[in-house]
């Protein structure tokens, strides 16, 4: 008769289990977005919504709202984070050429630090308080074109990771 009530202890926790779903899917319940997926985030400012995010960073609509599933497009907050763009992490990511400045071509400061004058682009020196949305806004390319832009520099480790004096491509 006790082998009954250790059975169905271990029957209470699993339907304890498949309870936690279910209770996910009350109204008002929003499901946080998948863990640790790393992502070119962007942070909501004064009179952003989900439509002019998307549009502005160069995804559409429909990504964006793939990219931060549960999001509640008519409660954003000044200072909410969204994904922009789920980074893919190949095998070109901090390898390859880069070169220039706004100025011109690479200077022997910059070959030093790992950048190399083979290959041209419009160079942007990051400033305290750059995000790459703000960047690549003021320069008139998407995010998306950015990161493009900037994934055969040595230098280049995300949107998430800019240093102040560091160079980007922005063209």
């Amino acid at each position: 008769m006790f082998g009954h009530f250790k059975y169905l202890g271990s029957l209470a926790a699993v339907l304890s289990l498949l309870a936690a779903p279910i209770a996910a899917m009350r109204p008002g319940y929003i499901i946080p977005p998948p863990p640790s997926i790393p992502c070119i985030m962007y942070e909501v400012r004064a009179g952003d919504y989900c439509y002019k995010i998307a549009v502005v960073n160069g995804i559409s609509y429909q990504q964006f709202l793939a990219q931060n599933p549960g999001i509640d497009c008519t409660r954003l907050r000044i200072g909410q984070s969204v994904c922009l763009i789920p980074l893919t992490i190949s095998g070109n990511w901090g390898k390859g050429l880069y070169s220039g400045d706004a100025e011109g071509a690479a200077t022997n400061e910059e070959e030093s630090a790992g950048l190399k004058a083979s290959t041209q682009c419009q160079a942007y020196t990051v400033q305290p308080g750059d995000v790459c949305s703000q960047i690549a806004e003021n320069n008139d390319i998407s995010v998306t074109k950015l990161v493009e832009l900037n994934q055969s520099v040595p230098s280049w480790s995300g949107c998430n990771s800019l240093q102040v004096g560091q160079k980007v491509c922005i063209a």
